[in-house]
């Protein structure tokens, strides 16, 4: 597990449970549908008590675009229910010790093209 791979375990894992299509820490279309996931800044400074050596904490926003506002509003949901409260789960080679919804979804607005976009942002810890 590093920081280069838990993004595209994290884009698996949602493909797998019908969440496409995913794209990576690319560029955020408003213009198309689909779901973006991306890293932002880090965690504030804490004190970690778990038997994982060097734990590695990250920000993570997921981004939402569909010109359907009901489709984009069912993969958030979707996106919630599957990494809100992760706790010790390894997902593809990378072991969570949690994934945590830092607020409710957040609608960015509705683009000049008619795409309707949504904001989740998650704290992740590592090991």
């Amino acid at each position: 597990m590093t920081l280069e791979t838990f993004l595209p375990d994290i884009a698996a894992y949602l493909e797998t449970n019908n969440v496409t299509p995913v794209s990576i820490a690319g560029n955020f279309e408003q213009y198309s549908n689909g779901i973006y996931i991306a890293p932002y800044g880090g965690l504030y400074p804490m004190t970690i008590v778990t038997n994982d050596a060097n734990p590695i904490g990250v920000d993570m926003q997921v981004l939402i675009s569909n010109i359907s506002n009901q489709t984009a509003l069912s993969q958030v949901y979707k996106v919630i229910r599957l990494l809100r409260d992760v706790h010790n789960m390894t997902i593809g080679d990378t072991k969570f010790l949690y994934i945590q919804q830092k607020y409710g979804a957040f609608f960015i607005g509705k683009s000049n093209a008619g795409y309707y976009n949504y904001s989740l942002n998650f704290s992740v810890l590592m090991a």
